[in-house]
């Protein structure tokens, strides 16, 4: 799964020459198990992630909310109104605070929810067994399962994005390369070739990648359609389940494929996310001008008549 950057790395909504963060509620559809689809009340959600059986999302105040299966309290969020960043895996969660400290919960079988020390963390993603961080200095930290060496990440200083399947992990570089490692059964780390990307998204064995010039490239697990991405230059947000996956259109609408595909129709949607056989996104209420940011480089202006 991909780390969710909110506030100033992912939307911002423009009025004038002031800058606001996007906000909406929460919408969620698919197969009702575990509460998934009794998403919390608000219209002030900035970001959300769909983990296997538990979702998170962010607060404009910077406070977490999680919903579905807590079995092993994957859903029971810390408290605090200082995170920046989180993604929620197969049964552990991990976020970052302003600070740029970690924190993990849920299930730790595998160590994947103890978190390194440090406070100079920017990302994270949680994939089933295991986990990575992305620190300030652009180098990758892993920990927890490691059987298929998905942890055993790349060395250097120029990664700007990470992503965490079930045992295998990607990366994006700097100069818009990517990079993958771990296991590769259906070829998830046969990354395309490019130095043209810009966001990805990795989820159960199907990895994502949105392109500079607004397409979509997918690879590995192709059971259901996964990797069967729609045509387009105008999508400027991906997310990858593990039976289905969505993207977010520059006019606000979306778009799904794979199995359970569905989506609800409407133009003022500001984030999507997929997995299982369940979906969250955020609607905004009200007609706003949106600027979608990614690494800091303005792509699209999604307008709200």
């Amino acid at each position: 799964m991909k780390p969710c950057f909110p506030i100033a790395a992912v939307l911002a909504i423009v009025m004038g020459s002031t800058s606001f963060a996007a906000q909406g509620h929460l919408v969620a559809w698919g197969s009702w198990y575990d509460g998934l689809l009794d998403v919390p009340p608000g219209d002030d959600f900035v970001a959300v992630d769909a983990g296997d059986y538990h979702a998170l999302a962010l607060r404009s105040d910077g406070s977490l909310a999680g919903w579905g299966r807590n079995t092993n309290g994957q859903a029971t969020v810390p408290a605090g109104h200082d995170f920046v960043a989180f993604s929620a895996g197969h049964l552990h969660s991990l976020a970052v605070r302003a600070d740029g400290v970690l924190e993990g919960w849920g299930w730790d079988y595998y160590g994947q929810a103890a978190v390194p020390s440090g406070s100079d963390f920017l990302a994270v993603a949680a994939g089933d067994y295991h986990s990575l961080a992305l620190r300030s200095d652009g180098s990758i930290v892993g920990w927890g399962r490691n059987d298929y060496g998905q942890i055993n990440c790349p060395a250097g200083n120029d990664f700007v994005a990470i992503a965490a399947g079930q045992r295998h992990s990607l990366a994006l570089r700097s100069d818009g390369s990517l990079v993958g490692w771990g296991n590769s059964d259906w070829g998830q780390n046969n990354v395309p070739t490019g130095l043209n990307f810009v966001s990805i998204d990795a989820q159960w064995f199907t990895n994502l990648a949105l392109q500079s010039d607004g397409s979509i490239v997918g690879w590995g697990l192709n059971d259901l359609g996964q990797t069967d991405v729609p045509a387009g230059n105008d999508f400027v947000m991906v997310d990858a389940g593990s039976m289905h996956c969505l993207a977010l259109r520059s006019d606000g609408s979306m778009v799904g494929w794979g199995s359970s595909s569905s989506v609800p129709s409407g133009n003022d949607f500001i984030a999507v996310s997929a997995n299982g056989s369940y979906s969250v996104a955020i609607q905004v209420p009200e007609p706003t001008t949106l600027v979608l940011f990614v690494g800091g480089v303005c792509l699209r202006l999604l307008r709200r008549a």
